[in-house]
């Protein structure tokens, strides 16, 4: 049972990992992109101020293809941690 648990918090720390740092890298790609339409960030970093005077979601601001190509960058790195590391808290394949 022991083993279990260790494989399993293994695992849900590599996916909150995942999504923490997603979401850091999503959001810094937002406001990159209101910063180059000329639009302020908010001081919660999640709102777009542009302009024209419209707020928007700095996430509304990217593209998916951009949203999937931040998650393969972020996910690739855990996947070989996963890979190198489930030997040590005895994953299978």
């Amino acid at each position: 049972m022991k083993h279990g648990l260790v494989t399993f918090a293994f695992v849900g720390a590599l996916c909150t990992a995942f999504l923490v740092a997603w979401i850091v890298v999503v959001a810094s790609l937002g406001q990159e992109a209101c910063l180059d339409r000329g639009g302020v960030v908010t001081d919660a970093g999640y709102a777009c101020s542009l302009a024209g005077g419209s707020l928007v979601t700095v996430t509304s601001l990217i593209s998916r293809r951009v949203v999937v190509f931040a998650a393969l960058a972020v996910g690739a790195p855990l996947l070989l941690l996963w890979f190198a590391l489930r030997g040590r808290f005895g994953t299978r394949r």
